[in-house]
């Protein structure tokens, strides 16, 4: 199976688009179009990820912010 990878990107198009294309290349793809729910699912499974794909512009946690806090989860994860 394919690595997974999680989207958070607040233009749901964008994310949806990315997902889609990912998902064509085999590619198994969370998509959350929210930084808090995006978060969220990061944070119940950090585990579950291979590859985390943050928009470094959103209203209510930055990719930044959310790239440090993930790192905090897992410290070996590629952003």
């Amino acid at each position: 199976q394919g690595e997974r990878l999680l989207i958070v990107d607040d233009d749901p198009m964008v994310a949806q688009f990315s997902a889609l294309a990912l998902e064509s290349r085999g590619y198994q793809v969370g998509m959350h179009a929210q930084a808090v729910s995006g978060w969220q699912a990061f944070q119940d499974s950090p585990q579950d990820y291979d590859l985390l794909l943050v928009d470094l512009a959103m209203p209510d946690l930055s990719g930044v912010d959310f790239a440090t806090s993930a790192r905090l989860l897992r410290p070996d994860l590629p952003i």
